[in-house]
């Protein structure tokens, strides 16, 4: 009776959490990180999500709408640091490219493979995941700039 008792004080955002976690420790178990250059050759050509690893602690989430073989190979290589709009988190997985482990879950519904990136990401809050591109930060260093400018010193 207290163990429903107490399941009734949460929230239903903290019991869907408390799922979400318990559901992703029975997945993880069955799932082995590899190296991202070993996921170059041994990840499948399908669509899917990927958790990327710095010393055993998640530090990315990101998708593959396509291809995930495709799209390792690509993240490998930094092909994607040739888009001037690229995210900056681009940047910092080819510069720890061959320190980072990854693992992957295959989906092939779009809908599901979005929802899953962002429940992943809300659950974890992985260090890497910020979504600004060069462009804006360069908008807001232009602006503080300018703003530090115009403020005056004394009286």
């Amino acid at each position: 009776m207290a163990e429903r008792k107490r399941l009734i004080d949460f929230s239903l955002t903290e019991l869907l959490v408390i799922w979400i976690k318990e559901r992703y420790e029975r997945n993880k178990k069955s799932l082995e990180p590899i190296t991202l250059a070993k996921a170059t050759n041994k990840a499948p050509q399908k669509p899917g999500v990927y958790e990327l690893y710095l010393n055993d602690r998640i530090v990315y989430i990101g998708k593959a709408t396509g291809n995930l073989n495709h799209h390792f190979i690509k993240l490998y290589d930094g092909q994607y640091l040739s888009n001037p709009n690229a995210l900056l988190s681009y940047e910092i997985i080819f510069d720890n490219r061959d320190q980072l482990e990854l693992k992957w879950y295959v989906m092939n519904d779009e809908t599901r493979l979005l929802e899953k990136e962002l429940e992943l990401i809300q659950l974890f809050k992985p260090a890497w995941n910020y979504y600004l591109t060069k462009e804006y930060i360069e908008t807001i260093q232009l602006f503080n700039h300018k703003k530090m400018d115009s403020i005056k010193i004394g009286s």
